[in-house]
Formats: structure tokens, sequence, C-alpha cells
């Protein structure tokens, strides 16, 4: 629907846009679609159940409710878009307060305002990703100090898996929840998980506490 238009010289107001397809006879200009199929009916062009239908479609209000979507997006496209010449564009820079900027100073501009976007955004990634591996070793302590009742300490050099090999052969009774709960730590210390693993690693920890007491 995009088209071009001229522009003239008058003299008392200079270059001035011209649109010579914006005039259109007004019969045609007020002649919308339920009056083009009234129309239509009267002369004996359409007929029938299936006109009938088509008729009764087009005033119903489903189809008004998406013709009017369909030309408020039209509507916006044209202002939002084919009219955002380089007027509206320094209008827009100075509602934001850039307006008179040169190019190197917008580019520096929008660099920085990226940069700060990425660095909230790595930030708040890191703070999720801590709060939740902090959480995992409290768990994984609670963990350990039930072995230790048990008589199992794990000793500071010790490793997660090395642990559990050694506390299943300890408490042999124990020993397939020991290595399930060892994976589950191990899997939320050093890979990337799911939050849900992180939930159902809390409750084997308490269900393991709650068997050791």
């Amino acid at each position: 629907d995009t088209h071009a238009w001229c522009e003239v010289w008058l003299p008392e107001t200079g270059w001035t846009r011209v649109d010579p397809t914006s005039a259109v006879a007004p019969g045609r200009a007020s002649l919308d679609l339920n009056s083009f199929l009234e129309r239509d009916i009267a002369v004996g062009q359409t007929g029938g159940r299936r006109n009938a239908f088509v008729a009764r479609l087009a005033r119903s209000a489903i189809f008004t409710n998406i013709r009017l979507a369909w030309e408020t997006l039209n509507y916006e496209w044209d202002t939002r878009l084919l009219a955002f010449d380089a007027d509206v564009q320094d209008v827009f820079l100075a509602s934001i307060g850039i307006a008179n900027r040169g190019p190197f100073l917008l580019i520096i501009e929008i660099l920085i305002v990226a940069v700060a976007f990425l660095a909230i955004y790595f930030a708040w990634m890191q703070l999720r990703t801590r709060s939740r591996v902090d959480r995992a070793k409290v768990l994984y302590e609670r963990f350990c100090r039930r072995l230790a009742r048990l008589g199992v300490r794990r000793d500071p050099w010790e490793g997660p898996s090395d642990f559990a090999r050694r506390a299943s052969q300890l408490v042999p009774n124990e020993s397939q929840r020991i290595r399930q709960i060892s994976d589950t730590y191990i899997a939320l210390r050093y890979a990337p998980a799911p939050a849900t693993i992180l939930d159902r690693f809390a409750k084997e920890v308490s269900a393991f506490a709650a068997r050791s007491r």
C-alpha cells in the first residue's frame, strides 16, 4: 500500500508535498463493505444461501472487530513507520533528550546503554546462580552432619564422589540414598541444572535426615 509523492515549489510556502492520488470520488470513499453487499443484493448480482451467509458474516461482530483491528494496524504502520521521516526523528530524539547529537556521540551513547543492560543482566544471572549453589551447599553440609552422627565424617580434602563411595561402604543399608544425594549435589554444584533439581535435592536431604535420627 506504500506509494511515493512529489514536492512542488510554491512561492508562499516553499517546497510542499503534493499527493496526486489522495483525491477519490465521494461515492467511493463512503462505500464500505456492508454498503457494497447491500447494493449488489439490491441489483440482483448476489443471491442464494451462500451470498446471504457472506452478508451475515460481514455484518457480524467478529468480522467487524477483525476489520477494525486491521485498519488500526494499517494506520499505525502509516503513521509510525512510513511517516518516520527526518522531522519526526528529530522530534523523537528531542523527546528523549538526545537531540542535536552528532552520529559519533549518538553511537557512543547507544553503546553505553547496551553495556549497562548487559552488565545488569550478567549480574542478575550471577546472583541467581550463586543463591542456587549456596543453598545446595547448605543442604549438602546438613547431609554430611547427618552422616557424621552415623560415624562417617568427611575429610576436608575429600570430594563428594569419594566421600559417597566411602560412606556407602561404611553404611551399606543407606548406600543407595547416599549415592543418589551425592550425585544430585554434584549435578547442582558443577553443572547447570534446573531449579526443580534443587527442590528435589532438598527433599532427599530432609528424608535422609529423618531416617538417620
